[in-house]
């Protein structure tokens, strides 16, 4: 079965994808995916080798007609067209046929993201260029996202709210509209994007990664559970099989750290302690006041107070704040206010050439303290077969003990037992080395183990071999609980005790 590549780089920096290099690739590779069910998924990553004797994409030739262009953040896509050999049943059939008529070509997008290394290698008389990308889980990982403090909202809100900060739009988001309900939400100082949603996702039991098609994509806990399944796999289609040892992927200790939250009454949840901060006539400062709750911990804050003159903030001629003339009047205060701190704007707007100190100056609001509960289930009769293992999830948007003890519950029923977890190695394997996506539900069947179940795909990995058309894979398939739960306005959910079963 015959493929072809798109290979397209947005050289020029507009989203156009308009240099297909696909005749100068000489091979790839692309790995997409997490190492295992509780840890996030990874940035995907593409490694393109190619043919660069006339030097196209050395930017330092200024002769090459990409010159200025050949750089890191440029975006690339990357499509493979698989055919399908028509059956010609006649010498006028053949006759007759041309390159379009005989092959059926189906399009498969593999990975779209940013260039991030361009490394040339080879000598001069064989000059190759090796071009390393990521997806957009890169971008992600890097940029601070602050937002406001917020209630009850659901995980994908959450996501969303980030998301907009970190300056997608919607034509690029693909969430599910569900999760879990979070009583107070915020982002602290300091966390990028990625970690952000990680966070999110591990304490509801969601999943969340960059899809090959370059959108960002969101599973709630409910949405995972109800996915159908996507294809199969049989131990004939399969070159290479590896299974996980069995006690690998048993868990008969579970240990969830949730986060009860205490609103506090208005209370001061920040000070400036240094006296005496000095702004001369027009001049400017800015600090950025992080809020602590009355023990002195950092915490997050809502209803934050507008400093208010005199109670929250004052200013003097002198230093001490006694002598002199008050300068209250001429202290200029403007608040940005986050979820973990505020950035405060001081001037000084006296009309004169006087100078003024700030002697006083605070912030109010209803400080959110945090105390950390664990909750741990174990099951004795899989200690006894198979030794102790132990799972601990730090659940950082778990607010509730009840919530923790069901997650913990949930967990421990499903992974007290063995179930298998295996990597499939395929070779040449259309569609199926392209036609799925992370998180899609494979039945796997393999008679020499006794295999017959339905798993989901993690991880995945793609390389060409000697040349572009030799294409192969490995897809790494978890254990994937299969019960039909129950769920409120779901069809074929809504059956408690008779096909599907409570869940958490």
């Amino acid at each position: 079965m015959p493929i072809s590549w798109s290979i397209c780089f947005d050289w020029d920096n507009d989203e156009t994808y308009a240099y297909n290099e696909e005749a100068r690739v000489l091979s790839l590779s692309i790995e997409r995916g997490r190492p295992d069910q509780f840890s996030p998924f990874a940035a995907g990553k593409a490694v393109l080798s190619l043919e660069n004797q006339d030097r196209r994409f050395d930017p330092w030739y200024a002769s090459s007609p990409l010159y200025g262009r050949v750089m890191p953040g440029r975006r690339v896509r990357i499509e493979a067209n698989v055919g399908a050999d028509l059956v010609l049943t006649s010498a006028s059939d053949i006759l007759a046929a041309s390159s379009a008529d005989t092959i059926a070509w189906q399009s498969y997008p593999v990975f779209i993201g940013r260039i991030e290394d361009i490394e040339p290698t080879g000598d001069i008389g064989k000059r190759r260029v090796s071009i390393t990308a990521y997806d957009d889980l890169r971008v992600l990982g890097q940029v601070d996202t602050p937002t406001a403090l917020r209630t009850n909202l659901l995980t994908y809100s959450a996501i969303f709210y980030i998301l907009a900060e970190a300056g997608w739009t919607a034509a690029k988001e693909n969430l599910g509209t569900g999760g879990d309900s979070i009583s107070y939400w915020w982002t602290p100082g300091g966390e990028v994007a990625k970690k952000l949603i990680d966070d999110l996702v591990l304490s509801e039991g969601g999943a969340f990664f960059i899809s090959r098609s370059g959108i960002a994509t969101h599973y709630d806990r409910a949405a995972l559970l109800t996915l159908t399944t996507a294809g199969s796999l049989d131990e004939a289609n399969v070159a290479d099989l590896r299974l996980v040892n069995p006690w690998e992927v048993i868990y008969n200790i579970i240990k969830i750290r949730c986060r009860p939250v205490v609103l506090a009454a208005t209370a001061e949840i920040w000070k400036l302690e240094e006296t005496g901060v000095f702004l001369a006539q027009g001049g400017s400062l800015e600090i950025w006041a992080e809020y602590h709750d009355a023990n002195g911990a950092p915490c997050a804050a809502q209803s934050v107070v507008t400093p208010a003159a005199v109670t929250d903030y004052a200013a003097w001629t002198s230093i001490d704040g006694l002598s002199g003339s008050n300068m209250t009047a001429s202290l200029s205060i403007t608040v940005n206010k986050y979820s973990t701190w505020a950035k405060l704007t001081l001037t000084n707007v006296h009309p004169t050439a006087v100078g003024l100190y700030v002697t006083l100056l605070r912030l109010r609001g209803d400080a959110l303290s945090q105390t950390p509960t664990t909750i741990r289930k174990e099951d004795p009769t899989s200690q006894a077969a198979y030794g102790k293992h132990a799972l601990s999830i730090d659940t950082l948007w778990k607010q509730s003990v009840i919530d923790a003890t069901d997650m913990a519950t949930s967990l421990i029923n499903f992974y007290a037992t063995p179930h298998a977890s295996l990597t499939a190695v395929l070779d040449n394997l259309f569609p199926d080395l392209l036609a799925y996506e992370l998180l899609d539900k494979l039945t796997v069947t393999i008679g020499s183990y006794s295999i017959n179940s339905t798993f989901r795909l993690g991880a995945l990995r793609l390389w060409t071999g000697q040349t572009m058309q030799d294409l192969k894979g490995e897809f790494s398939l978890e254990a994937c609980d299969t019960t039909v739960y129950w769920f409120v306005g779901v069809a074929g959910n809504s059956e408690v005790g008779m096909t599907t079963r409570l869940g958490y």
